[in-house]
């Protein structure tokens, strides 16, 4: 499921895979490699006020090599398959996205795109 944030190329994403974790992230991809590589370095620069708002570590993904980038943050205990165990994972990601969404909304204002 992908929630818009008000800015073209900037999404929040929900993730449930397979491999047993579920994740919240912010893709950047605005069709440009150089905005999105911009869009992220801005973020960057905050990333510390940033997860301490967030409350947990993010894994913040530049993706050199890609035209895109992402911040992600992952959540072990139960994926895809752990069925009995959805409502808990669902749960845990919506207080996830709320929190990745209020923290990175003060930054999203001043980004120079």
């Amino acid at each position: 499921m992908v929630i818009r944030t008000g800015i073209g190329g900037l999404s929040l994403a929900y993730n449930i895979l397979v491999k047993g974790y579920s994740a919240v992230e912010l893709y950047i991809d605005r069709g440009d490699r150089r905005t999105n590589k911009s869009v992220f370095d801005q973020l960057a620069e905050h990333s510390q006020k940033i997860e301490r708002r967030f409350g947990k570590t993010i894994t913040w993904q530049r993706l050199n090599k890609k035209r895109a980038c992402r911040l992600i943050y992952r959540m072990p205990g139960g994926g895809l398959y752990d069925r009995d165990r959805w409502p808990e994972i669902q749960d845990r990601m919506i207080d996830a996205m709320m929190r990745l969404e209020a923290a990175l909304r003060p930054y999203f204002d001043s980004l120079e795109i």
